[in-house]
């Protein structure tokens, strides 16, 4: 193994194992979570208590950088791959599972939005820079177990 060599960052759809390799790695990620909290309205208080309720989702987000003006294509057949991961799959009527890996950091994900800016065209109008804000958010399995009897 090169460690010198930068860790390429990927998205790897979960289910069909098609990987998606970012052009350049991002310059920064953001990493949000909170949590979610009740007021209890207590009357005569000045402020009501809060009570812990649930954590939110992880999310993740970041700009990704696509330039094709040297190898003269449209961009658009970089980043469309990517934006297509917000479509459902036919089966599941869901999004793609996805896993965002870049160095030893990984993150099981949907992608939640992504949003394209395209800065630089050929003259015909085409456009061969862009750059694509993403949000991905923390997909979490949950097996539910019910066990015979429990409900009538």
């Amino acid at each position: 193994m090169d460690l010198a060599r930068l860790a390429k960052a990927t998205i790897t759809n979960i289910s069909t194992a098609a990987r998606f390799q970012v052009m350049y790695n991002p310059d920064e990620l953001r990493l949000e979570q909170g949590n979610n909290f009740a007021e209890v309205g207590i009357p005569g208080l000045d402020a009501p208590p809060v009570q812990y309720v649930r954590g939110k989702a992880r999310t993740l987000s970041m700009d990704l950088f696509f330039d094709s003006y040297e190898a003269d294509q449209d961009v658009r057949s970089h980043t469309g791959p990517l934006v297509k991961l917000l479509d459902k799959e036919p089966l599941t009527k869901a999004p793609p599972v996805l896993l965002f890996s870049m160095g030893q950091f990984n993150f099981q994900c949907v992608l939640v939005d992504a949003s394209q800016r395209f800065t630089m065209f050929r003259r015909d109008g085409t456009p061969v820079r862009s750059t694509v804000a993403v949000r991905f958010q923390e997909f979490v399995r949950v097996e539910i177990e019910i066990e015979r009897g429990l409900f009538i």
